[in-house]
This record gives structure tokens, sequence and C-alpha cells, in this order.
């Protein structure tokens, strides 16, 4: 049979596989590892449906293993990305490598060589870009003395191919990314155009209704509704003249649309939220404290 080129486009290497559907399934040949190079290259039979798999910018992924006899879909989409520091992630996108994608192309049927093919695929990451507003905090005469912002509840993996994932196990969910000390530096400075962002995994936690607001998503759903979900642990040391001091604490549930219901973070997801930083002295912080 002919055997087409396909080309590819990547900076971070990966893999492809292709996959009949059938009775049982079997994986189709070829499996190809791509190496960690911008343009690169692969071929595909003619003639036969195909499911197409393929992961992006995730270094000499081996693929191997999974072209065997007898393969059974779900064991494909049961292939899981993991991931406990960010740090690497950060590395890879500041160097130009790009975020581990994935995707799948489903029904493939190509008739001759030089048949054009395009496969969708996702980031595998949320990415949430804070902005903060320090004008109310010093209009009060406030000074941010000393902050933290850390994702805590954070995802550890999750699956390739399947998307809204929903983390069920405690065991997996750990202390992620964190801001760094250049960024709390510069907003302590009151760079309020500075932006601290933000990386985890997709973790859908789904809609839960009965919280009044924002504020009181804790106090009004409860430990066990919110016990997987992933939030934003700020926390803010502020003073003024004369030694006054205060310690502020927020927990930032996040979601893909608002704050108080949706607890969804999904792949391939860019947010930016903006924080009004309240003083200790505002009477109701909730009314302007975060803006998607």
């Amino acid at each position: 049979r002919a055997h087409p080129p396909a080309r590819a486009r990547g900076r971070g290497g990966g893999g492809i596989l292709t996959y009949t559907p059938g009775s049982g399934g079997q994986p189709g040949a070829p499996v190809a590892a791509f190496p960690r190079q911008k343009n690169f290259s692969w071929s595909l039979p003619t003639g036969i449906d195909m499911d197409i798999y393929a992961i992006v910018n995730y270094g000499d992924l081996d693929l191997a293993s999974y072209a065997r006899p007898g393969l059974k879909k779900a064991e494909l989409e049961a292939l899981r990305f993991t991931s406990r520091n960010p740090s690497e992630l950060k590395r890879l996108e500041t160097e130009g490598y790009g975020m581990p994608m994935a995707g799948i192309k489903e029904g493939v049927f190509l008739t001759s060589p030089g048949d054009g093919l395009e496969i969708p695929v996702k980031k595998l990451y949320a990415k949430y870009n804070l902005w903060f507003d320090l004008s109310r905090i010093e209009q009060e005469g406030w000074h941010v003395q000393a902050m933290h912002i850390i994702v805590e509840n954070a995802n550890t993996e999750v699956p390739f191919f399947v998307e809204n994932f929903r983390q069920d196990d405690p065991a997996k969910l750990v202390e992620y990314d964190r801001a760094t000390e250049q960024d709390l530096d510069e907003i302590q400075q009151g760079g309020s155009g500075h932006a601290v962002t933000l990386y985890m995994l997709e973790n859908c936690q789904g809609r839960k209704e009965g919280a009044e607001s924002w504020k009181t998503v804790y106090k009004d759903l409860g430990f066990e509704a919110l016990r997987n979900c992933t939030y934003i642990d700020l926390s803010v040391k502020v003073n003024r003249a004369g030694g006054e001091y205060q310690n502020l604490g927020y927990a930032i549930y996040l979601g893909k649309t608002d704050m108080r219901e949706d607890f969804d973070i999904v792949r391939n997801l860019f947010k930016t939220i903006k924080i009004v930083l309240p003083g200790p002295d505002d009477p109701n912080p909730a009314s302007h404290f975060f803006k998607f």
C-alpha cells in the first residue's frame, strides 16, 4: 500500500498512534516518536479506517508498547500525563517548546498519497492570569507587607485523550503552582500592571449550587462538597502607620465561567482574573473583589 506522508509541527516531541476501529480494536502501524525539533513527519496507510491519537510537546515519547495485537481502546484512553511540579512546564514554555497537548482524529480514511490531514490538539493545562489592583487598600492607608499565592488541591494526572476529567482521589491532589518572589515583589511595590500566571491540570468537579456568593462558598457548601476542588490560597499581610497590621486570607475557588457555582477547570482554558484587593476597613469587600 502507498504510505502518503503527513506533516506536523511542534517543538517538544511527542508521538502518534493509529488505531483501527472494529471488534476489540487493533492498533495500526506505524507508531512514531517525534524528536525535539520544529518539523517532523510520518507516513500513514491508505484504504483503511483509522482513529489517530496524537501527543505533542511531550519529549521523546515512546508509544511502541501500545502497538500490540489485542489492544483495547480503553487502554489507550487510560494513558495519562502526570505532573507534580509546574517548573518543568514553565521552563519548556519559556524556551519556546510549548505546552503538552493531545488530540484525537476519528474516522480518518486516506485514499491517495498527498491527502491533507489536520489533527486538532488541546493543551492539557489551564492557565490563569491574576491582575492585582491595590488602589482601594492604599486609599485606606494600608501597605502590603507580605503575601503568598498558591494553587491548592491541584490535580496531578489527566488522561491524554479523555476530556473533562474529574479527579476523585484526594491523594492525587497537591499544592502545585505558586507566585514567584519576583511576582510578589512587583505586586507589593504597587505593580498593578503585573500579572501572576498560574498553571493547573484539568479537574472538572461540576456545578454546585447553594452558595450565596463567592465569599460564602466554603461556609455554604462545606468541606465534603469542596474536598476535591482546586483553589487559589491568597494570604496578605498589611500594615499602616502606628504599627497596626492585619492578616487577610481568601480561598479563590476556580471554574471556567463563574466563582460561585462552577468548579470545572478544563484543559486548554485561559482565564484572566482582576483582583481588586479590599482593605480591612472595607465594609463590603465581596462587591468588588473579583472580575473575570
